[in-house]
C-alpha cells in the first residue's frame, strides 16, 4: 500500500508540476529559468538552499518533458500540458470530450 501511495504522490507531483506555467515555477522566481522554461543557471552555479529546492533532479526531469511537449504543435497551451499529463497517465481518453470540456474533463479524470 505504501508503494501505491508513493506512486500516486509522485505521479501528482509530475502533473501539477507539467501543467504549472513557468512564470509561476520557484526556479523562475529565483532566476533559474526564463519565462519559457530555458535554463539561465546551470546547477553548479545554484547557491542558497531555496534555490537548490526549487532546481532539483525532479524538476530538471518534468522541465525537460515539458519543454518537448512544448515543442508539439499546439503543445504551448495549458489545454495541451493537461492532455499530454493525462495521456502519460491513462490508458484510455476520450479526445473529443477533452477537446470540448478541457480542465473539467481533465480534472474528473484526476479524481478517477
Amino acid at each position: 500500500m505504501a508503494n501505491r501511495a508513493f506512486d500516486t504522490f509522485v505521479t501528482y507531483k509530475i502533473i501539477s508540476t507539467l501543467v504549472t506555467d513557468w512564470e509561476d515555477m520557484p526556479a523562475f522566481e529565483h532566476g533559474i529559468i526564463d519565462k519559457k522554461g530555458k535554463l539561465l543557471k546551470k546547477t553548479s552555479q545554484l547557491k542558497t538552499k531555496d534555490e537548490k529546492d526549487s532546481f532539483t533532479l525532479f524538476h530538471r526531469l518534468v522541465f525537460n518533458l515539458k519543454r518537448l511537449i512544448q515543442k508539439l504543435p499546439g503543445g504551448s497551451s495549458k489545454l495541451a500540458s493537461y492532455a499530454a499529463g493525462l495521456f502519460l497517465i491513462k490508458e484510455e481518453i476520450d479526445t473529443e470530450r477533452l477537446l470540448n470540456e478541457g480542465e473539467s474533463y481533465v480534472r474528473e479524470i484526476l479524481q478517477d
